[in-house]
């Protein structure tokens, strides 16, 4: 199963990629495949990283949702997307 991470990263420290980092190692300890947006190319706006994000959402058949995610402006729009693409969504001590 090819799972996505989703969560706040701007206006975090680190971009909050400690989080993504071990929720990546978690999933990937589970066996699944994981994509993870703290590994987009560089882009010069949050709109570029956006289109790059949502295009792995539609690659995904579930996504996990980091805390924080409510207050996130992109991870509410991936979970609107991966809740109306039909993937699986869960909260990320869901997957623990």
């Amino acid at each position: 199963m090819v799972v996505y991470i989703s969560g706040p990263m701007t206006g975090l420290p680190e971009y909050n990629y400690p989080a993504f980092i071990k929720a990546k190692k978690m999933l990937e300890g589970k066996g699944f495949i994981v994509l993870s947006p703290h590994e987009a190319p560089k882009s010069e706006s949050w709109e570029g990283y956006m289109r790059y994000d949502l295009k792995l959402v539609c690659d995904s058949q579930a996504i996990c949702m980091l805390p924080g995610w409510k207050k996130s402006r992109g991870a509410l729009l991936e979970k609107i997307v991966a809740d109306n693409l039909g993937l699986e969504v869960r909260l990320y001590r869901d997957w623990e």
